[in-house]
Formats: C-alpha cells, structure tokens, sequence
C-alpha cells in the first residue's frame, strides 16, 4: 500500500514542482526530498512524537503513513529527473491532434517517465524494506515488522537464520533490479 500511495504522490509532486510554475518551488523542493537529508533515526523519532502528541497512537496507520513520507523523496528525485531531460513537444503533438488533457498524459506523458516512477517505486520498496528506525518507534507491540523480527531474533538467538534472512532480502533486492532493468531497459535512459 505504501508504494503505491507513495509513488501517486511523488509522481503528483514531481510534476508539479517542474511543470507547475509554483513560487518557491526550489524551497518546496528542498521540503519534499528533506528526509533524505535527515538520518533515518531522527526521521523515525520526530514522526512518533508528532503521533504522540496528536494522541494518534502506534500500529499500522502509523507505520503504513511513516513509510510514505519516508518514499516520497525517492520517487520525486527521480520523476524529477525523467522530467528534465522531457521534450514538451511531445504532448503539445498530442494536444494538438485533438487529445485532452488525460489523454496527453496517459498516452504520451507517463509512458516517457513510467522509467523513472517505477524506479522511485523500487528505491522506495528497498529503502521501506529495510526501514528499521521508523518501525522501531511506530511498530505496536502485537505486530511487527521484518526489520524488528530480524533485530529482536538477533538479541536472544546465536545461530545463522539472520544471515540466511538477510542474504534472501539481498538476492531478492538485486533480482528486482535485475528484473526491471531488464523489462524496461534502463541503461537506454542513462547518460554518460
């Protein structure tokens, strides 16, 4: 759920802040990638306290509003970078061929960034996957997550399960890059 909320509203944002006009767009933009400047325990800290003081408790609202927040910044840097290098020509072709504004966007606009959202859906799953510090404060104590399965099999076992686990998120992290380099041929959007 969180990949998908997360990679609709990077998406938004990412659209707006290069297409919109906006003022302060540079300070907005700042706003938005903000959680990749700050370290994840920071992050994780200051989101329990604001649910804290909001009395809106821990458990999986929490946890599943955390992880977008913590997403967001990785769709939106790399929307943004689809979008620069984009050639505007494309859709005023389509507009003026008598597509509506949806239809531009569906039909010319998103398949020339689909690269780019789908790339900050997988920065955000890996990095969501792995997020440790914002489910440690928001996790409830009756459920939990795989980081803190992992972190609390670690204090009280001694035996190679972890590493067992942790080699399987890594293969498995590799083959979804793997899997979408090779679906959508992302080395043809790099420039060297």
């Amino acid at each position: 759920m969180s990949v998908v909320v997360s990679t609709t509203l990077g998406t938004m944002a990412a659209l707006a802040l290069v297409r919109g006009n906006l003022p302060f767009s540079g300070a907005l933009s700042a706003l938005f990638v903000s959680p990749l400047m700050v370290p994840s325990i920071l992050t994780g800290l200051a989101i329990f306290q604001m649910f804290y003081l909001t009395d809106l408790g821990r458990g999986f609202w929490a946890l599943l509003i955390a992880h977008i927040a913590v997403k967001i910044p990785y769709t939106i840097r790399t929307v943004t970078a689809v979008l620069t290098d984009f050639d505007r020509s494309l859709e005023d072709a389509a507009a003026s061929l008598g597509a509506t504004p949806w239809e531009v966007f569906r039909e010319v606009t998103m398949p020339l960034i689909k690269p780019g959202v789908i790339a900050g859906a997988m920065f955000g799953f890996i990095v969501s996957f792995d997020q440790f510090e914002v489910s440690l404060f928001l996790v409830a104590p009756n459920s939990t997550t795989l980081p803190i399965h992992m972190f609390n099999y670690l204090r009280f076992n001694f035996d190679p399960t972890i590493a067992a686990a942790s080699l399987v998120t890594l293969v498995m992290a590799t083959v979804a890059v793997l899997v979408m380099e090779r679906l959508m041929g992302l080395q043809s959007y790099v420039r060297l």
